[in-house]
């Protein structure tokens, strides 16, 4: 079932999810970004770019937010891992993980999806259910993570993500007509701004 439902996201939102892997696996297929995030949770050290993809080597940015500068990449992660170990809860440690790879941004490109993959495989490790962004909340989320990046306020970022897991909870995935009508009833697929995710939690 959990294999089936992951194929029928993937065909409603192509690249949005992960495969059915555990986190090790997943850590593994993401060889190219490998760092602290994407480790081998069985003892792979930490801070380590992968051999066919290095670190930024220039300051990025988004817009007014300027990531951590490529010095000082390693260290933070370094840093931001022991804070992630400590953290007792799946969901916890998902959303930290994801919010500190967007912060940082390692990388030239990629930072993104690498992030939302990082924090499927946190959920996936625990058994617990993933997170999709939807088309028709990507603004939502967009817009509270460049909220946090200015006023560091977690607060908003922990309830974007809990809707949007109690969203993806709620879906019908026992085929994929039952599935796509799901999500075009919650308004999943619109572009329209006006319009908004609707759903009924499970």
């Amino acid at each position: 079932m959990q294999r089936n439902r992951l194929e029928i996201v993937d065909h409603l939102f192509p690249g949005s999810v992960v495969s059915h892997r555990s986190a090790i696996e997943i850590g593994a297929a993401l060889q190219p970004h490998l760092f602290v995030f994407g480790a081998d949770r069985q003892g792979a050290q930490p801070g380590i770019a992968g051999p066919d993809r290095e670190f930024k080597l220039q300051r990025n940015r988004a817009g007014n937010s300027v990531f951590v500068e490529p010095e000082l990449v390693a260290g933070t992660q370094v840093e931001a891992f022991a804070l992630y170990r400590a953290l007792p809860h799946a969901l916890a440690r998902a959303i930290f993980m994801q919010v500190a790879v967007s912060e940082v941004h390692p990388f030239d490109d990629g930072n993104g999806r690498l992030s939302r993959a990082m924090m499927s495989a946190e959920l996936t490790a625990a058994n617990e259910c993933r997170i999709i962004i939807p088309t028709v909340y990507r603004d939502d989320y967009i817009t509270t993570l460049k909220a946090f990046s200015r006023t560091r306020q977690i607060d908003p970022v922990i309830r974007m993500f809990e809707l949007a897991q109690a969203f993806t909870a709620s879906m019908d995935y026992t085929g994929y007509d039952a599935a796509k009508a799901s999500f075009t009833a919650a308004n999943a697929f619109e572009n329209d701004r006006d319009a908004q995710l609707q759903f009924q939690e499970r």
